[in-house]
């Protein structure tokens, strides 16, 4: 069996495939007004079923296997206006599918495959929503050397001379397509291991679906259905009082934690979103508070801390103890000091302490579990729990049942999931931040210590070392109490501008950095939790520069000058296909600016701030009601400084040097321009051909360098 990666182009008369098999052999096939190699295309697809060869693409299972198998079921006999009529008729179903939801009914399901297929875009999670990305922008993370969209409007009827252009560009997508398959495949590897062990294709499935799969077989095997009568087996909710999910163990002494214990206990969660789930981040996000308490109300009062310690007028729920807020939220709790620096010391120990598998360990230790799952459920967690450790950390079964582990939590709001229960949901959450503000509480009793972060899992704090035997008296009562483990790390020092924005420093001289501060590429570290794929990759010199700046002390303007790799001064854009992106360049004579050149770039460009170059502009279509407004509206036009307003027909602005424009004099609505990067030149580099280091503006990096570096010691500075 080998692995070929392809890509496919298709217009209204041209249709190409273009494959490569393990960066050694080409192989091209075009069916045109030009010319027809459809039959050659056949045998060659033949040949991979016959010999059980996989194909390998970005988002193929849902667009370029549909036309395969067509051309396939067809015997190879079909010409580039079927396929092109094929095409369109994927598309229709497509915006079908967005537009009153469903599934594709073209979508050929991997059971029914010809030829099996590998998706890197379903493999690393880009349908979801909050991950989906595009091989532009996977190219652009490659740092590949050139940077290509697609060059025609898929509608276009080609010439020939515009034919060889695209058959280029599908041939620079498949060999990208190569090298990130190259990329994946330990992934791939895991996943085809997993297939022979369980009997079932993994081959396409997202680390989460993995998880999801392995906990439900392991619940199938115990007697728990997946399906009833071809239904899903979940538990939907009408409402769910809050008062029932919360541990009895829970107290508190301060009446801060005891005002939010008291919320919860008597709020009911009754609102549902369209789709027919509770509303859960509305719950933690729509709450303001006063003085009398915690009130959910529309309005926006005034802003502070209330008497009773809980935020006054902060949105969300959240309280303070001893001037340290904790902000509850759907996902978790989250709190952190703001742009400093804090250090352990002779006399402080800068401790972290997280919970060993803090979700799934809660809902075992507590009997937590999908309603509709039953109380076996823990037992499974429990039996997979024990099972990961008899295997070593990096095989894949210890990967799949650390999935497996981790699955149920956020598929138990999943509307697709056999999971599906909100109150577990629920009785996660809560009872997770509250146990963890009871630590949190008796550790804040301890003279002179100082909270620093707490998380969705863990904290972090300041503790004098004459009271580190008594916080770890804590740390033994609190595991007695919830029968959970801590595991502890000592830091060096950590850097915060806020909770998602941080570099800690270990005691041993490791590194974790997260947020703003991260740089690690997912090319260098397949596993890395900093630059995953999905992720924006730019200007990654900044990142750097600031921990070479926070943590060994160096000079950020040396850093940066001396800084020999150009990719990490890059910076990419996008823009929708419906808007344009362009680069405008000043015409200069002397010091007179006589107009401006303008570069048509693509719609996902790689660029530099550099001196000289150009202007970045993206020019987006007016909405419908933009239009409108400006059709009917009244014109006016500032007498000084030739401000233009449009206003709504009878409604004149506040100043009374706006003068109305006479109806001749209003000509078409000006185009909808908005910079990007507006306050610098750039160059664009989607070709590595342009770049040119002599122009690199390095002030600009090391003046957003500054940004995430100075305000974290000036507050260190204010602290001492």
């Amino acid at each position: 069996m080998a692995d070929f990666d392809y890509d496919l182009e298709c217009y209204p008369n041209f249709f190409s495939c273009y494959a490569v098999l393990e960066d050694r052999k080409e192989f091209v096939f075009e069916i045109s007004e030009w010319k027809d190699e459809s039959q050659e295309f056949y045998t060659w697809l033949m040949s991979l079923v016959t010999f059980n060869h996989r194909m390998v693409g970005f988002n193929n299972c849902s667009y370029d296997y549909t036309l395969i198998h067509y051309f396939l079921e067809n015997k190879g006999l079909l010409n580039y206006s079927q396929l092109y009529a094929k095409s369109q008729q994927f598309f229709e179903e497509s915006k079908r599918v967005n537009r009153f939801g469903g599934f594709n009914q073209m979508v050929i399901w991997d059971n029914h495959q010809l030829i099996p297929q590998v998706d890197l875009f379903k493999i690393h999670h880009f349908d979801n929503q909050n991950k989906s990305t595009s091989l532009k922008m996977i190219e652009f993370n490659m740092r590949s050397d050139d940077i290509k969209d697609l060059p025609f409007d898929p509608l276009k009827k080609l010439t020939y001379e515009e034919s060889r252009v695209l058959l280029a560009y599908n041939g620079h997508d498949t060999k990208e397509n190569n090298k990130f398959h190259n990329h994946t495949k330990p992934m791939i590897e895991f996943r085809d291991k997993l297939s022979a062990k369980y009997k079932k294709n993994f081959t396409n499935f997202s680390d989460a679906k993995i998880g999801a799969e392995v906990l439900m077989i392991a619940l199938e095997k115990k007697g728990i259905p997946k399906k009833i009568n071809g239904v899903l087996n979940q538990t939907w909710r009408d409402s769910i009082p809050l008062g029932e999910v919360i541990l009895p163990y829970v107290k508190f002494d301060s009446p801060e934690f005891n005002n939010i214990l008291d919320y919860f206990k008597k709020s009911t969660l009754d609102k549902k979103q369209k789709n027919g789930l509770l509303e859960l981040k509305g719950f933690f996000g729509d709450v303001y508070t006063n003085d009398e308490g915690l009130e959910i109300t529309p309005k926006l009062p005034i802003t502070g801390m209330g008497q009773n310690g809980i935020g006054l007028g902060i949105k969300g729920l959240s309280c303070s103890l001893d001037g340290f807020q904790f902000d509850f939220g759907a996902g978790g709790i989250h709190g952190s000091l703001k742009r400093t620096i804090v250090r352990s010391s002779e006399t402080h120990d800068l401790l972290d302490w997280d919970v060993a598998s803090y979700y799934p360990n809660l809902a075992i230790k507590n009997k937590f579990f999908p309603e509709h799952l039953t109380e076996i459920f823990c037992d499974v967690q429990l039996e997979l729990f024990n099972e990961r450790k008899t295997y070593a950390k990096g095989t894949p079964e210890n990967a799949s049942l650390k999935l497996s582990m981790n699955a149920s939590y956020g598929n138990s709001s999943n509307e697709f999931s056999p999971m599906l229960d909100q109150k577990f949901t629920m009785s996660i959450t809560i009872n997770g931040q509250l146990l963890l503000c009871m630590l949190a509480e008796k550790l804040m009793e301890i003279p002179d210590l100082k909270m620093v972060q707490i998380n969705t899992d863990g904290l972090t704090f300041l503790c004098p070392k004459e009271y580190r035997s008594h916080a770890n008296d804590l740390w033994k009562w609190w595991e007695k109490l919830t029968q959970l483990e801590l595991e502890e790390a000592e830091y060096k020092a950590m850097f915060i501008r806020d909770v998602n924005n941080y570099i800690a420093e270990y005691k041993d001289g490791g590194v974790k950095r997260i947020g703003t501060y991260a740089y690690e590429l997912s090319m260098d570290n397949g596993s890395t939790r900093e630059l995953s794929w999905h992720k924006n990759q730019s200007s990654v010199v900044v990142a750097k520069a600031a921990e070479a700046a926070l943590v060994r002390g160096e000079n950020i303007s040396d850093f940066i000058n001396n800084h020999n790799e150009p990719m990490d001064f890059m910076l990419r854009t996008k823009v929708p296909r419906s808007s344009t992106l362009e680069l405008r360049t000043p015409i200069m004579w002397g010091d007179n600016v006589l107009g401006e050149e303008r570069q048509k770039l693509q719609n996902i460009s790689r660029y530099y701030v550099s001196h000289g170059g150009g202007k970045l502009i993206k020019t987006m279509p007016h909405t419908k009601a933009q239009l409108e407004n400006w059709d009917n509206g009244d014109h006016y036009q500032h007498e000084d400084n030739g401000d233009y307003q449009v206003t709504k027909t009878g409604k004149k602005p506040r100043s009374g040097k706006y003068k109305p424009v006479p109806v001749e004099k209003i000509g078409l609505i000006p185009a909808r321009d908005i910079g990007i990067d507006v306050s610098s030149l750039v160059t664009d580099c989607s070709s590595m051909k342009d770049f040119n280091p002599a122009t690199i503006n390095y002030e600009h990096y090391i003046e957003e360098t500054k940004k995430i570096v100075n305000p974290l010691l000036l507050g260190e500075a204010e602290n001492v």
